[in-house]
């Protein structure tokens, strides 16, 4: 009896490690966030463009941090709503976890915001029925967002592996963090409508740029208010010089539409007739 075998290419040792999986859009996309810091602390959020995120958008999502520790997505790939099973937008991020994950996952949501750092999660997803093995990484890097340093945060959420029965909920493996170095020259790069309008000191003195340059001057629009009319009384001598229009007639005591009103005379207590005026406009 003669023993045959394959040749040794086909001989697999049990003691081999096997290659860490390759998550090709959590690169990409921590690649076009350095590419838009170009050394500063962290790029604005008006400089996010979707297209350049290019075959990663699906994995790709926007973030706001609402409490310390708890972010909710505000914009997110397709892939994070097939993992959930459901509209991701709205919704923490915690809810992609499973309770025991959870607070690692806010201590590092903490750090991305608080401290200037980018985080690197490894996660597992248990099997279950329906449910293979899933691996995952996280990505995490905060954005400027109207002045304010770390108010959005620009994520990925990539998972090799079937989905299987949703929701898919990780368990954290390993965490890493990574600290943000900007360079000096480039810390006030960032585009104007992120840095915000400059305080001015005291007593109303605009501080000079730096270099010795003037800033821009600050129009102001003032209103224009009209001076309050003056007061006009009509005396009884103006009524009686009063000189009517073509279409208007003054009635005179010997005008048929005069009338008289009786008055009292105070002498004798009797009452007097006394004309009066009265201007009637007609058509």
């Amino acid at each position: 009896m003669k023993m045959r075998h394959g040749g040794l290419d086909k001989v697999r040792s049990l003691f081999t490690k096997p290659e860490p999986a390759s998550f090709r859009a959590i690169t990409q996309v921590d690649a076009y966030w350095e590419a838009l810091r170009r050394g500063r602390a962290m790029p604005d959020r008006s400089e996010v463009d979707p297209r350049g995120l290019g075959e990663a958008l699906e994995y790709a999502f926007l973030m706001e941090q609402i409490a310390p520790g708890i972010g909710r997505i505000r914009v997110a790939g397709t892939h994070i709503r097939d993992l959930l099973g459901m509209e991701a937008r709205g919704m923490p991020l915690t809810a992609m976890f499973l309770p025991g994950a959870r607070e690692q996952v806010a201590d590092a949501l903490s750090a991305v915001s608080s401290t200037g750092q980018v985080a690197d999660l490894t996660l597992k997803s248990p099997a279950g029925i329906g449910r293979p093995v899933l691996h995952a990484r996280l990505f995490m890097a905060p954005l400027f967002h109207n002045g304010v340093q770390s108010a959005r945060i620009l994520g990925a959420l990539e998972s090799q592996g079937e989905t299987g029965r949703t929701p898919r909920r990780f368990e954290v493996t390993q965490v890493q963090m990574r600290r943000i170095v900007a360079t000096a020259a480039a810390q006030d790069t960032r585009p104007e409508s992120a840095h915000g309008a400059k305080p001015e000191s005291a007593g109303g003195a605009k501080p000079e740029s730096a270099g010795g340059a003037k800033p821009r001057p600050v129009f102001v629009r003032k209103s224009r208010l009209l001076p309050p009319a003056p007061r006009v009384d009509i005396s009884p001598t103006l009524m009686r010089n009063y000189t009517p229009s073509s279409k208007a007639r003054v009635d005179t005591p010997s005008s048929p539409a005069c009338a008289e009103t009786p008055s009292r005379d105070t002498a004798t207590g009797a009452l007097a007739k006394a004309p009066y005026l009265r201007l009637v406009k007609t058509d």
